[in-house]
């Protein structure tokens, strides 16, 4: 599956996952959407249970 997370005024945004198994595998790809976005930027990824 593949997810495009909104996010807010902030540029913050959140997901929940469910039904997670103990082997699945979940791959997450951090990116601009914009063609016009080129400068460098840092994000933060925060995973809870």
């Amino acid at each position: 599956m593949v997810y495009r997370l909104p996010v807010d005024k902030n540029a913050n945004g959140t997901i929940k996952l469910s039904d997670i198994e103990k082997d699945d595998l979940i791959i997450t790809i951090v990116s601009a959407v914009t063609r016009q976005s080129t400068t460098p930027t840092e994000y933060t990824l925060t995973i809870s249970q």
